[in-house]
């Protein structure tokens, strides 16, 4: 009884060890935005916004006590305006590339930038990716990204720009 008890642990400490080392990277992150975008995947780009049970968890762990009633109520509708939000940041980007008539598999991933947000009380970047089509470079913003668990997450919105 005993070995299977250490047995348990051993396994469940190796899986948090993995869970550990597996966190994504911001450049990571950048790259799974731009290969949806990319394989205009509305479904992954989708999983890349942060949900109301997400906006809770980071708010328990990272604001005091006093702060987290009134986040939790101002992150139920941030969750909500997103789920409207989603498909018109799609429609818009779609919009975007057809005016620069950008044809995708054309496109190429250059850099990345993140810069973090002043004041947030836990780990929150605008990111930046810089990517280029038949010589055009282009900039899609990513818009105020937490890390939640071990994946970033968009809670704004996405938008392109020539530069």
């Amino acid at each position: 009884m005993m070995r299977k008890f250490h047995l348990l642990l051993l396994l469940l400490l190796q899986n948090y060890c993995w869970a550990q080392d597996s966190i994504e990277t911001k450049e990571d992150f950048s790259k799974r935005i731009f290969e949806a975008i990319v394989a205009q995947n509305e479904e992954v780009l989708k999983s890349c916004y942060i949900i109301e049970t997400e906006i809770v968890q980071i708010f328990e762990l990272h604001l005091p006590e006093e702060l987290k009633e009134s986040a939790k109520q101002r992150g139920a509708a941030q969750a909500q305006k997103l789920e409207r939000w989603i498909p018109m940041d799609f429609q818009e980007l779609k919009k975007e590339t057809e005016a620069e008539k950008i044809n995708w598999k054309k496109a190429k991933f250059i850099s990345f930038d993140a810069q973090n947000v002043e004041g947030a009380p836990f780990e929150a970047y605008n990111i930046h990716i810089l990517m280029n089509h038949e010589g055009t470079d282009y900039q899609i913003n990513l818009s105020d990204c937490w890390l939640v668990g071990n994946k970033w997450k968009i809670t704004k919105s996405i938008w392109m720009q020539k530069v």
